[in-house]
């Protein structure tokens, strides 16, 4: 150490044994870029198994960044409009006028706002995205007779729609026993 005071974002982890530094400003992702930078804040989510998401700057650009089974690597670069985390460290996000949900360093389209399979579709946008454990939940406005909320196990990848009781416009939340709340 030089002496000199040096400002560092960066994501740390307290436990019982310590605080451990999970990622941050210098470290390097999978593909050998380093992030360069986070900025004043730092965004970012965590799962049960202490999986973190966060986005950040790396050589490629602005990104999503998954820390986890002691790695580092890219989800995507550019920002989706919302983005979560599943227990399965399945990365959720919502870009556009799409669902998409990343695995394994694979991304693939779960709904598209006119997708006609969808009750109500085409809809004019996705919003409202939510996910806790292994549920996801999102809001379809704009649709062609009422906004509706759709949810979906990422591992099954099948969307189903939230029962008409719970009325969007709502606050809704999940709880750990998968059931949702209005």
């Amino acid at each position: 150490n030089s002496g000199v005071l040096t400002l560092e974002s960066a994501v740390y982890r307290v436990s019982a044994n310590g605080i451990e530094r999970l990622f941050g400003g210098g470290d390097v992702v999978s593909t050998g870029s380093p992030i360069e930078d986070f900025g004043d804040v730092v965004s970012f989510v965590a799962n049960a198994k202490g999986s973190i998401l966060a986005y950040g700057d790396a050589a490629g650009g602005w990104g999503l960044f998954l820390r986890h089974e002691g790695r580092l690597d890219v989800v995507r670069y550019g920002t989706p409009a919302q983005w979560g985390l599943a227990d399965n460290d399945d990365v959720v996000m919502l870009d556009a006028n799409a669902l998409l949900a990343s695995r394994s360093g694979r991304t693939r389209v779960i709904a598209r706002t006119d997708d006609r399979t969808l009750p109500g579709a085409p809809f004019g946008a996705f919003g409202n995205l939510l996910v806790r454990g292994d549920l996801a939940i999102f809001s379809a406005v704009g649709g062609q007779d009422h906004d509706r909320y759709f949810w979906y196990r990422p591992d099954d990848d099948t969307l189903r729609e939230v029962a008409a009781a719970l009325a969007p416009g709502r606050l809704l939340d999940i709880t750990p026993g998968r059931g949702i709340l209005q």
